[in-house]
C-alpha cells in the first residue's frame, strides 16, 4: 500500500508500535510467545531476563490487550499475535541493513526491484564473502566450490567474466541442469565461447534452458536448493566483483528463486528454433 502524504495517515497515534519499539523487555517477551504459550520459567528461559522483570514486561503488554493469562501460561491476544508478525519482521529487516550496512551504502541498490528490496530482511543470517589481498578471487573461489556437487544451478547474469564461462562449462559437461537469465551483451557474449552445437545438445536434453532480457539488471544472483549469492553494482555503473552475500537459510533462497521468476517473465526463452 502507497502511503498518501495529503491525508492524515501520517498524523494517527500508533502507541502500540510506540510501546513496542522503545523497550527491548517487551519485544523480548512478545517474540518469546510467538512461539506458543508460555510459563514464566520458559519466558525467562528465552529471553535471559529477571521474573520481576517479565511480569512487570507482562503486566504493561497486558493493559494494551497484546498478552492474556491462561493458568500459569501466558499467550499472545489475536491482535498480539498480529503486530508480533510485523514486529519480528521489522527487528529482522534493520538487523539485516545494520549488519551489511556498508554493502548496501556502497552499492546501488535502486534497480532492485521495490517488491524484493521489502523482503531483504531474509538476508538476517547471511554473510558477506569478499576479496582479500591474500586472495583477490575469494568470492569467485568460494562460489565454485559450491556448485561443485550440485545437480542443478540457476543465475540471472548482467556481467560475464571468463571465470563465469568456466562455471557454466563445468556444469554442462557433468551433466548438470543450468537455468540462465543474460541480458542481450551478455547473451551474445555466451554465443561466442560456445559452439552452437553444445547449446542444442544441452537444450534438447533439458539440461540447459536459457532467457534472454532486453532490459537493464543491476544484480546478480546465482542460487541452488542449498544457497544463494547476491552481488551488486556499483554507483559509477561496475559490477563489484569483489564482494559476495550469501546465504543459505531457505527463506534467502525463496527469495531467489521468486526473483529469477519476476525475470524471466520479462524475458524472451531460448530454445534451438531462435538460437
Amino acid at each position: 500500500m502507497e502511503i498518501d502524504l495529503k491525508n492524515n495517515f501520517l498524523e494517527e497515534d500508533y502507541e502500540d508500535l510506540k510501546f513496542l519499539l522503545v523497550s527491548n523487555i517487551r519485544s523480548k517477551i512478545i517474540i518469546s510467545l510467538k512461539k506458543g504459550p508460555k510459563k514464566l520459567s520458559n519466558i525467562r528461559e528465552d529471553t535471559e531476563i529477571s521474573s520481576s522483570t517479565i511480569l512487570h514486561g507482562i503486566s504493561q503488554l497486558e493493559s494494551r490487550n497484546l498478552v492474556s493469562r491462561s493458568g500459569e501460561s501466558y499467550l499472545l491476544t489475536s491482535i498480539g499475535n498480529i503486530i508480533s508478525l510485523k514486529l519480528i519482521n521489522l527487528i529482522k529487516y534493520w538487523h539485516t541493513i545494520n549488519l551489511f550496512e556498508n554493502f548496501w551504502k556502497n552499492h546501488n541498490i535502486n534497480e532492485i526491484p521495490v517488491e524484493f528490496l521489502r523482503t531483504l530482511d531474509v538476508f538476517s543470517n547471511a554473510y558477506i564473502i569478499e576479496s582479500t589481498k591474500e586472495n583477490i578471487e575469494n568470492p569467485f573461489t568460494t562460489y565454485l566450490e559450491m556448485i561443485a556437487d550440485l545437480n542443478e544451478f540457476k543465475a540471472i547474469l548482467p556481467i560475464f567474466f571468463p571465470r563465469h564461462l568456466d562455471a557454466i562449462q563445468f556444469m554442462i559437461k557433468n551433466e548438470r541442469k543450468v537455468e540462465l537469465i543474460l541480458t542481450d551483451e551478455i547473451y551474445n557474449s555466451l554465443l561466442q565461447h560456445f559452439s552452437k552445437k553444445e547449446f542444442t545438445k544441452s537444450i534438447k536434453e533439458g539440461k540447459f534452458n536459457l532467457w534472454k532480457i532486453n532490459q537493464p539488471i543491476k544484480l546478480a544472483s546465482m542460487f541452488s536448493d542449498n544457497f544463494i549469492s547476491l552481488g551488486l553494482f556499483l554507483f559509477n555503473g561496475e559490477y563489484d566483483p569483489s564482494k559476495l552475500l550469501l546465504s543459505h537459510d531457505k527463506e534467502a533462497i525463496t527469495w531467489g528463486k521468486d526473483l529469477f521468476k519476476y525475470y524471466k517473465e520479462k524475458s524472451e526463452k531460448i530454445d534451438i528454433k531462435n538460437l
